[in-house]
């Protein structure tokens, strides 16, 4: 089975609208879905698969779906180690890193684009905490804007 086709059945199968790849591994992830062999693979590092599901289709019990869709993206990024990710029950920093990396698969454009612009939202409201825990309870100020 082709790739594509692969992930559009996996997409299918468990109502997946988006999958990226990120973290120090993802270039050799994406390596490996053109086909090139990578070398010299750390033992100690992961490929991060981050998965979105669609609206109103996150699993009641994501247990259940965790195994299978960990095993379909361990055989894909083979021999690389993967560490799989349902985004959607991730903090919004975690989901922004996802984003800044390579989006592999998307069911449309529009919910690329929807996704990336609820996860920046999400990310720019935590900047404001941030900065406000940082200046009233740390005393640093607004540090990170230097």
């Amino acid at each position: 089975m082709k790739l594509k086709e692969r992930f559009l059945k996996i997409a299918e199968d468990f109502s997946v609208e988006l999958i990226f790849l990120f973290g120090s591994q993802k270039e050799k992830g994406y390596s490996l879905l053109k086909g090139e062999k990578i070398r010299d693979t750390d033992p100690l590092a992961d490929l991060d698969v981050g998965v979105v599901f669609k609206k109103g289709a996150f699993p009641k019990k994501p247990y259940k779906n965790f195994g299978s869709l960990y095993f379909e993206f361990a055989e894909i990024f083979s021999p690389l180690k993967i560490d799989l990710v349902f985004l959607q029950e991730t903090e919004s920093v975690l989901q922004f890193e996802a984003i800044k990396g390579i989006c592999v698969f998307k069911k449309s454009r529009e919910a690329l684009d929807d996704y990336i612009e609820r996860v920046l939202k999400f990310a720019a409201d935590w900047k404001v905490m941030r900065d406000r825990i940082d200046n009233e309870f740390l005393g640093l100020g607004a540090r990170y804007d230097k």
